[in-house]
């Protein structure tokens, strides 16, 4: 479905959510009819993908396994230690919790003469990702990564990743395509205190 449907958004915001199946799926706005969906009418146990599609792009996780593709590229997260690698994303797992939404703002003029009391609303950025709980080795992590698109500001892409393991790890945090490593930065993790980081998307 990713592959196939228009890289535009049917209606006038910038991006609309769209949760692919294995034959299907299911779009925040019908293609065709503009006809708006419930997230909630989702059938999460059939998901293959779920991102986002607008503005001439499509960006994406998959279900299985946790990868990102953004702008057509595979992003891969990973934790990595002087002893191990935890691998966060590509993992055989379906116990994944999708997450989207949008912030917006509402505004006001309250002293002029002009347009006074009138609203102008509009969003600043819209957001996709997942949250899920795994255990590596003797380790369990909460692993939660958000794919953040600002409005109206194309190719500036932020990826945040919350963290929190079980126990003490002294690591980086590692954003990987295939073999490439794009980012690492450390990220001393305290066991069951969350850490958080905010990745500037490099591909």
């Amino acid at each position: 479905m990713f592959r196939d449907c228009p890289n535009f958004s049917p209606v006038s915001q910038d991006y609309v959510w769209l949760a692919e199946y294995y034959k299907g799926g299911l779009a925040e706005f019908d293609f065709e009819t503009i006809r708006e969906n419930s997230f909630y009418d989702i059938e999460k146990e059939k998901l293959v993908r779920f991102g986002l599609v607008g503005r001439k792009k499509k960006m994406w996780f998959e279900c299985s396994r946790g990868t990102f593709n953004i702008l057509g590229k595979r992003v891969d997260i990973r934790y990595r230690t002087k002893d191990n690698i935890y691998e966060l994303t590509n993992q055989n797992m379906y116990q994944r919790d999708i997450i989207t939404y949008k912030r917006a703002y509402s505004e006001t003029n309250v002293g002029g003469r002009k347009k006074k009391g009138k609203f102008l609303n509009g969003i600043i950025s819209y957001s996709f990702g997942y949250k899920s709980e795994m255990v590596i080795g003797e380790t369990t992590f909460n692993f939660k990564p958000i794919v953040t698109l600002p409005h109206g500001r194309d190719n500036e892409y932020i990826l945040t990743v919350h963290l929190v393991s079980d126990r003490d790890l002294n690591g980086c945090l590692e954003f990987v395509n295939g073999d490439r490593v794009l980012d690492s930065f450390e990220a001393p993790l305290i066991a069951n205190v969350g850490g958080e980081l905010n990745w500037e998307v490099k591909i």
